[in-house]
């Protein structure tokens, strides 16, 4: 970090000694600096924000963006006292499916098949549904018939018919652009992505293969359906399975600690934080479509766990925007200044 901190040692120093009349970029710079290092938690004192910015600070004079500057220093671990609060080493972000970047399919298929089954019966038949869901989930050969026939018989409708339905159900899945959109930052941006899903093989690979999503995630091995491999989520084999897979393509694998992995539920995102890994709950739609969660939610927690993206300047800026209403800054009122 020495020559960076010496390439950024001069902006620091203007800023910190500016007075009345002095350069006011550079005091917006350094006091804004300073509100999202301690805002973050990445800085536990003013004193260290004030070493981490020399150091962005000569990162940024050699070319780097801001948000690309600060994701150097949060890789290599600028600083002394980051990983008290934030892991400075996060490689890779995991991504649940349904009610994360896809729709859960059942909005669409659901409502055409139950409005259709007498009331005396839906209860039934929703109790097979579910039966079903609970064994394909960790069959890698479950048949589909399997799926369909019971609940189409207990509904009185024709079970012949099965195979139209589970195309029905394999077209009802919608994707969310906003956040394949996210992803694919994150990946441009060296992060290693992945999928850990609860699913049924015969329609999880469908929207993969129908919205050529390789594009997104384009490491196979790290896209894991719990149909194929016999386990789900929350249990840990499924997690451990995603670490060690990563290893197969790299020097080393994953470590927990390295990986942050995001779900609609609750439960999954406490399973995967208990096994050493950051969680985030995240839900863009529910099951009915209405939206929930928005994308720039997503970017929020996900930079609280480290993830770091060249949006990050866009935080920045606005930092600078919300200094830049104080009056009467100087040095000395800056620092612990309350103004909002």
């Amino acid at each position: 970090l020495q020559p960076l901190a010496e390439g950024g040692a001069s902006c620091a120093s203007e800023a910190k000694t500016s007075a009345p009349g002095a350069d006011a970029e550079a005091l917006l710079s350094w006091q804004g600096f300073q509100r999202l290092m301690l805002h973050l938690g990445t800085a536990s004192s003013e004193e260290e924000a004030d070493a981490l910015f020399r150091a962005a600070g000569g990162a940024r004079e050699h070319g780097l963006p801001w948000g690309l500057a600060l994701q150097w220093l949060w890789r290599n671990g600028a600083g002394t006292g980051w990983q008290r609060s934030v892991d400075l080493q996060v490689r890779a972000v995991v991504f649940d499916l349904g009610g994360v970047w896809c729709s859960e399919g059942s909005k669409s298929i659901w409502s055409k098949v139950l409005p259709s089954v007498p009331l005396d019966r839906r209860a039934e038949v929703d109790r097979l549904r579910k039966e079903a869901w609970k064994e394909a989930r960790v069959r890698p050969d479950f048949p589909m018939e399997q799926m369909w026939r019971p609940m189409l018989e207990k509904a009185g409708l024709n079970p012949e018919e099965w195979e139209s339905y589970n195309r029905s159900m394999r077209a009802s899945y919608e994707l969310y652009p906003e956040v394949l959109k996210l992803v694919d930052e994150l990946r441009k941006n060296h992060y290693i992505v992945g999928v850990i899903s609860n699913h049924v093989g015969d329609w999880f690979w469908s929207i993969f293969e129908q919205n050529n999503l390789s594009r997104y995630f384009p490491e196979p091995d790290l896209v894991i359906c719990s149909s194929d491999v016999c386990y789900y989520k929350p249990q840990q084999e499924i997690f451990d399975l995603f670490l060690s897979r990563s290893g197969l393509s790299r020097d080393r694998a994953l470590r927990p600690e390295e990986c942050v992995f995001i779900d609609d539920t609750a439960a999954n995102v406490a399973a995967a934080e208990a096994l050493g890994w950051k969680g985030v709950e995240f839900k863009y739609a529910s099951k009915t479509g209405e939206r929930m969660d928005s994308v720039e939610d997503l970017v929020k927690r996900l930079r609280r766990k480290g993830v770091l993206l060249p949006e990050t300047r866009g935080a920045w800026q606005e930092v600078q925007a919300t200094t830049a209403s104080c009056e009467g800054l100087s040095d000395t009122s800056l620092r612990g200044s309350t103004c909002s």
